[in-house]
């Protein structure tokens, strides 16, 4: 189940699906005023947490997470439960008047504006039938925090017999949805909401729905799945059919959106790729935007359906999310070292002049763990490269104050940060926005500098920097082959040609031969040649971008994203291309949804990774992706 208080997001663990055990794991996710996730946590609590599945939650002033029912594991329950979140303790109040030899299981429970939580659906021995008049199915529960008593009392409206179903408002009508096989949708007139509006989720619903024609008749009956309230829709997704479309364990993707003006309608946004039943889905009253768990942002997720029905399908190769809640960083710098994909670094809102120096370390389980040290240092717009699959070598960025040409390395095995003496750079000029490409004879291969002395023929815009970590010294000299101007661009060795792509307006494309740079994981990136195999090359390559991404495979090098110098975007696109080495070739694959710029990408454990940047709305992300195949 889930909830939210001001900020905050708070969730407590059901079961896994099929499992005897329950849960009484809680969690915390902390959000920011800027729209985006920003972290999620355990909390510890001093006594432990009641271990529930199919519960019920709502939150009371702003503090208390008032649970309610639920499976214990041995029985159905009617008990209530309160977590306190100043105090990060659980309370154990009474409760009477819940029929003795009955429980809650699969209910749902909604405050109302006068404090009563209505409580609808109830299993045990006396299981809710249509007819059945000794209990009723619906309940008022009243009482206080400070009294330590609840009181359940029999709620004299008829409802239908529902389990696995969601209860919404839309102004003064209660609407709910599901958990039985027929009679999708029952209303009920003369209640209010004890929630806020949710203005902005209203209005992004609308927009969808403008693109979409309303249903002929309502969809099937299904349950457990999630439904959204706004001020003038409700947005319903996935679960269980009665049709048979969906067999235990594979739930629906379906998405829906239910308004009630002039006339209650149903908009078909489509089948998102998220099948899910049981999660859970709230909103941050702060945000203003939606959360699901698994913790997918419900208006991304409508978004992505709608350009799929535009665009016609899939594409050959996509981002798939594998962990929507990790660090939100921007312009910070990536590298793989053995089955580890590290970041550090970077800025955390866009435009940020304050550089983090948070860093972490992404494991082959496709978990983030912060691994910040005291020593770190803080930097943004910096390059990273791997030494001797040991050692994290930094080189330049932004400080806060200046570009810097400073060599900064970590050692993986010894996990404590170095700072070697750095000689040879041009006295007034720094790194920020350029490249460091490892070479096959160990030299790091820069390009692009900014500063007091920015590229000019003067002191050219390349250089070859020696050294290593254990002699504690690296030297800079200057690259001697003439290279065009660019900030914000990548660098990247394929069949023994360097290729430079991006960071100015013209020119998209440089590249030089006789190049070798260290052999990258072939089975990530062997399948780029086949992709663009099925594709028709480009007449022309496309526009200038900057703060893109690129991926080095067998022979072909994969662009993802960046900012564009034709106007067309005011925000990161999605654009992906693969360059072939052999012809140089360029194919377009098509626009995902994924628009970042600032991001990094590597491999873990022969998956390709794409982590952060600047996205949707010119936020900076805390997700991470990874390249799949549709071929």
């Amino acid at each position: 189940l889930v909830t939210s208080s001001t900020n905050l997001t708070n969730f407590h663990q059901k079961k896994e699906i099929v499992s005897r055990t329950h849960l009484n794991k809680i969690y915390l996710v902390t959000s920011h005023k800027d729209n985006h996730i920003e972290k999620c946590r355990f909390l510890y609590v001093h006594g432990g947490s009641p271990a529930l599945s199919h519960h019920a939650c709502v939150t009371i002033d702003n503090r208390y997470l008032l649970l309610i029912g639920g499976w214990d594991g041995k029985v159905r329950t009617s008990k209530v439960f309160i977590f306190d979140t100043l105090e990060c303790k659980w309370l154990y109040p009474s409760s009477e008047g819940f029929p003795s030899d009955a429980g809650l299981s699969s209910h749902t429970a909604t405050l109302l504006n006068n404090g009563k939580v209505l409580v609808l659906g109830r299993e045990g021995p006396l299981r809710m039938q249509p007819d059945d008049k000794k209990h009723g199915n619906a309940y008022m529960l009243t009482g206080s925090v400070e009294s330590g008593k609840f009181i359940y009392s029999e709620y004299s409206r008829a409802t239908e017999s529902r389990s696995g179903h969601t209860t919404n408002f839309i102004g003064p009508r209660l609407y709910v949805l599901g958990g039985r096989n027929d009679e999708l949708l029952e209303v009920h007139s003369g209640y209010r909401s004890g929630s806020p509006d949710n203005e902005k989720a209203a209005e992004s619903f609308k927009r969808i729905i403008r693109r979409l024609k309303p249903m002929d008749k309502m969809p099937g009956g299904r349950r457990h799945h999630i439904a959204l309230e706004s001020s003038g829709a409700i947005l319903i997704h996935g679960g269980e059919t009665f049709d048979g479309r969906s067999k235990i364990g594979k739930p629906v993707g379906d998405m829906f959106i239910m308004t009630d003006k002039p006339s209650i309608n149903f908009y078909k946004i489509g089948e998102s790729k998220i099948g899910r039943s049981g999660h859970i889905c709230c909103m941050a009253q702060q945000l203003k935007q939606p959360h699901i768990n698994n913790y997918v942002n419900t208006t991304a997720l409508c978004r992505h359906m709608t350009l799929k029905m535009a665009s016609g399908g899939k594409l050959l190769m996509d981002w798939e999310l594998v962990y929507p809640v990790g660090p939100n960083l921007a312009f910070h710098a990536g590298c793989t070292i053995g089955n580890n994909f590290y970041i550090h670094g970077g800025i955390e809102k866009k435009d940020g002049k304050i550089p983090t120096n948070r860093f972490y370390c992404l494991d082959s389980s496709m978990t983030w763990n912060e691994i910040t040290s005291p020593t770190c240092p803080s930097l943004s717009h910096h390059a990273a490269v791997e030494l001797g699959n040991r050692y994290l070598v930094l080189v330049g960025g932004w400080t806060g104050k200046t570009r810097t040409s400073n060599v900064y390395v970590y050692d993986t095995e010894k996990k404590f940060w170095s700072f070697p003496t750095v000689t040879g750079f041009p006295e007034g000029g720094g790194l920020s926005s350029h490249t460091a490409t490892h070479m096959d004879n160990g030299v790091i291969l820069v390009l692009g500098r900014e500063g007091g002395l920015r590229t000019q023929r003067k002191h050219g815009s390349g250089f070859l920097l020696h050294g290593s970590p254990d002699n504690k010294q690296f030297t800079y000299s200057e690259y001697t082959q003439a290279t065009s101007s660019r900030s914000g661009h990548t660098a990247n060795v394929a069949a023994s040609t360097l290729f430079i792509i991006g960071g100015r307006d013209n020119e998209l494309l440089e590249y030089k031969s006789s190049f070798k740079s260290v052999v990258t994981d072939k089975g990530a990136t062997e399948k780029f040649i086949e992709v663009a195999q099925k594709l028709k090359p480009l007449d022309k390559y496309p526009s200038g971008r900057k703060n893109h991404v690129t991926v080095t495979g067998q022979g072909a090098l994969l662009i993802h994203g960046g900012e564009t110098f034709d106007g067309k975007s005011k925000e990161p696109v999605g654009d992906m291309f693969i360059l072939t080495a052999k012809p140089i070739k360029m194919y377009k694959v098509g626009t995902t949804d994924i628009n970042r710029a600032g991001h990094v990408c590597g491999t873990v454990d022969g998956k390709i990774i794409l982590h952060g940047g600047v996205g949707k709305g010119n936020l900076v992300y805390g997700d991470t992706h990874i390249l799949t195949f549709h071929i």
